[in-house]
């Protein structure tokens, strides 16, 4: 099965959209919870996300990043 980039245009953008709002939540929670430890929560939580999107797009795109 052959993917092309025109197929993976509306994915691509779907996970970028929704991870960026999903990271602006965590932000907001993990401060007003404890506002020393944000900038340490907020770092992970944006390398998690970067992972799994980076993987999500390895795999539609036969491994090529």
């Amino acid at each position: 099965m052959k993917n092309h980039s025109g197929n993976l245009h509306v994915p691509i953008c779907g996970i970028f959209c929704l991870h960026s709002v999903d990271v602006a939540r965590y932000a907001a929670l993990i401060q007003a919870k404890s506002p020393t430890n944000c900038n340490a929560h907020l770092t992970e939580s944006i390398f998690q996300t970067r992972s799994r999107t980076v993987n999500l797009i390895a795999r539609f795109s036969g491994g090529k990043v």
